[in-house]
């Protein structure tokens, strides 16, 4: 195995745009809930705790969401419209609820199923 290490010399501002223009109103990054992708920004993608996704902050949740960023960044680096990207998030989420002890419910929705 080779490890290569390196530094990079830039300004954050050279590769990111400010946290402000990036964010909506609560300091979220700004997407669109289907696909993912900034509401502000074409080559910004955000999921998980960053994103301002509607549905709960889950490991259930990102890994949903995953795919469909992956799927739509790809595509627009292939040069697709953000209007033809080809996944979208359906908003499922899961979450583990303890109800007694040595017992738990495991409760999941798909939040956005109207998109």
């Amino acid at each position: 195995m080779i490890l290569c290490l390196f530094e990079l010399r830039v300004r954050r501002t050279d590769i990111v745009p400010s946290t402000r223009a990036i964010a909506d109103a609560a300091g979220w990054v700004a997407v669109d809930a289907a696909t993912t992708q900034s509401t502000k920004f074409s080559n910004i993608f955000s999921l998980g705790d960053a994103s301002s996704l509607p549905n709960s902050k889950t490991a259930a949740a990102i890994s949903s969401q995953a795919p469909v960023l992956v799927d739509n960044l790809r595509a627009t680096m292939d040069g697709v419209k953000k209007e033809d990207l080809p996944a979208q998030y359906d908003g499922y989420a899961s979450c583990p609820l303890l109800t007694g002890h040595n017992e738990l419910m495991y409760a999941s929705q798909h939040s956005l199923r109207s998109l």
